[in-house]
């Protein structure tokens, strides 16, 4: 609905080419009189409305804006009645004419006791005992179906809930009891609940909005902290991993229809939305135009729309299907696929052999699924300490192979948009990221006198500062030296805003602008990426797992869990395997405990930077 700049009132080419787009694609104009009037000109149809189906209209028309516009105002009713919820039924235990007394006359009565003790191991004790539990349960509290007509409210916590029982227990009280004193209790307990739920709901209804994206927490960057710390853990081990990155050519293009509605019917989406995801991707059809001329139109038989909100998330449960089949580790990224194992030096050969097996999978789903993986874009990769890659006869190693065409080591790759070596040593990384932003400066610096310094700090801060800190959480073990390269590319920035010379000090002017240093830069965003880890649902499972002990500082057993992670792992040559997971864990734990505990990201945020600029 709008203005086309399209006449339909003419039938000339643009107005013959609207009208066969929109056939073309089973819409339909509604039919309107002219709703552009220009003084001195003829009316002209510009503005019309364009819907899928004529019978779900029930009024439409214009209104004249001659008071601010020379375009009438179209508007359009539209009546579309939303599928209802299916009820889902679930089984549950029913322990409302639960007789306690009974249940424990039978567990130490009829319960033969003994063929737990008689069992040889512990797995079996374990399944025998369990299979007397649900039995005795099955008896006492049986199964029985529930229809949830009802979603859970998203912002209703298992908190929220206790304190709504609480208000239900004090309103029976007050019926059975209706003094003053348990109406005042159940009063009370009412607002509170009342206000508990509100503000829940607003601050979910906040988060929504502020976070408001399909990405549901996943990025490249929590892609690069899993799979350089599983690197990491295998050099603190003296292991190999040998590393493969797999692209898959023009893959949105290329989804099939048919088998990608197959998977949304076995991931049991309903009928109606499986129906809805038919019309949303059969039927489309495309040309090409070079200048005024375009091609005949042809019929779309593949591929999600590009640049679509839901095409990622089609894709990524089109392609989910493949994963389950390696048996090697994996990390899954759109269509950015990569797979490794790790193993000592004299295994690197069955290391091989597995990942060839994986790999063989990998070309043979493809190719039932209509996907191509191009070999020649393909990476592969072993790294490792540097004693043990010195210990690599590459030689006699056997090859990496997809589709007949060998994969050859490479000494460094690029993995979403970080270079890996051999040592991961991160150096040539940071040589990239140096390029980046003198090259981004030098562009920059022929406007410098041109320009005033709040708008250069602008510049700064959107296209030089992201190249120096994107992944700084992944390549966190960087040494001294690297380190001080970053810091004076920061260097080269705050010189660019204020016209210093090479050897000018730049303290001063990082406090004015109050940036941190490289270092704490990086500190900083360790631990806001951590805290999102900790506290928010949508992070990652396989990040949120390695820290599942630091958000409960009052429990001994959780803090000494911590306690141990925390002591470095030092390989059999005595060298410190730094890691996101054991850095992040030690900058946590100095943080002071208000810090920690902040009720969301923007206040941890905040008392985050002012504790780093108070301890500068």
């Amino acid at each position: 609905m709008g203005d086309f700049n399209t006449c339909l009132f003419k039938h000339d080419s643009r107005s013959t080419r609207l009208r066969s787009i929109v056939d073309s694609i089973n819409l339909n104009i509604l039919p309107s009189s002219s709703t552009h009037h220009f003084p001195d000109c003829q009316p002209s149809l510009l503005d019309f409305a364009i819907v899928s189906s004529t019978s779900h209209v029930t009024a439409h028309g214009q209104l004249p804006a001659e008071a601010f516009s020379y375009h009438d105002l179209i508007y359009l009713s539209y009546r579309i009645r939303c599928p209802k919820p299916k009820p889902r039924v679930v089984m549950q235990r029913s322990f409302r004419n639960f007789d306690e007394e009974r249940f424990m006359l039978d567990l130490n009565g009829i319960i033969d006791w003994d063929a737990v003790l008689r069992a040889p191991t512990i797995d079996q004790k374990m399944e025998i005992f369990n299979s007397i539990l649900i039995q005795l349960y099955d008896i006492h509290a049986p199964l029985r179906p529930v229809r949830l007509k009802h979603l859970p409210a998203p912002w209703l916590t298992a908190e929220i809930r206790a304190l709504m029982n609480k208000r239900n227990l004090a309103k029976v009280r007050y019926r059975n009891d209706p003094s003053d004193e348990t109406h005042r209790r159940f009063k009370e307990l009412r607002n509170r609940c009342s206000r508990v739920c509100r503000d829940a709901q607003r601050r979910h209804i906040h988060a929504s909005v502020s976070n408001g994206d399909p990405a549901k927490g996943h990025s490249t960057v929590s892609a690069l902290t899993k799979v350089s710390d599983d690197i990491r853990e295998g050099m603190s081990s003296q292991h190999l991993t040998v590393l493969v990155l797999l692209d898959f050519s023009n893959s949105f293009n290329t989804v099939d229809f048919d088998i990608l509605l197959a998977m949304l019917k076995s991931i049991l989406v309903s009928d109606s939305v499986v129906e809805w995801f038919h019309h949303y991707l059969v039927g489309r059809r495309q040309c090409v135009q070079v200048d005024n001329k375009h091609s005949t139109f042809c019929d779309v038989t593949a591929g999600v729309p590009q640049g679509g909100v839901l095409s990622p998330l089609l894709f990524s449960i089109f392609i989910n299907s493949l994963t389950p089949l390696l048996s090697c580790q994996y990390h899954l990224y759109a269509d950015d696929l990569q797979i490794y194992s790790r193993s000592p030096v004299h295994g690197l050969d069955s290391l091989i052999a597995e990942l060839n097996d994986d790999l063989a999978t990998i070309h043979n789903w493809s190719r039932t699924h209509g996907l191509t993986v191009n070999p020649n874009k393909s990476q592969a990769i072993v790294i490792g300490d540097s004693k043990q890659i010195a210990k690599i006869n590459y030689t006699s190693v056997p090859s990496l192979v997809f589709d007949s065409f060998p994969l050859p080591f490479s000494s460094v790759v690029k993995n979403l948009g970080v270079l890996f070596d051999s040592t991961l040593s991160w150096a040539p990384h940071i040589a990239e990221v140096s390029r980046k932003v003198f090259a981004a400066s030098d562009s920059l610096r022929r406007w410098k006198n041109l320009i005033p310094v709040k708008t250069k700090i602008e510049l700064a801060q959107s296209l030089l500062l992201p190249i120096i800190d994107y992944a700084d959480v992944c390549v966190i073990d960087l040494n001294e030296d690297l380190l001080g390269k970053l810091q004076r590319l920061q260097n080269l920035c705050i010189r660019f805003l204020y016209g210093l010379r090479k050897f000018d000090h730049v303290f001063e002017y990082r406090r004015r602008l109050q940036w941190h240093s490289i270092k704490q830069r990086r500190e900083e965003h360790v631990l806001s990426f951590l805290y999102n880890v900790l506290y928010d649902p949508r992070s990652p499972p396989y990040l949120k797992e390695r820290f599942r002990f630091l958000g409960e500082d009052h429990n001994r057993e959780l803090r000494s869990k911590a306690d141990n992670l925390l002591k470095p792992p030092f390989t059999r040559s005595g060298y410190y395997m730094n890691s996101f997971t054991i850095m992040a864990a030690q900058l946590w734990n100095e943080l002071p405990s208000e810090i920690r505990h902040s009720k969301s990201l923007l206040i941890f945020k905040t008392a985050l930077r002012n504790y780093l600029l108070k301890r500068s």
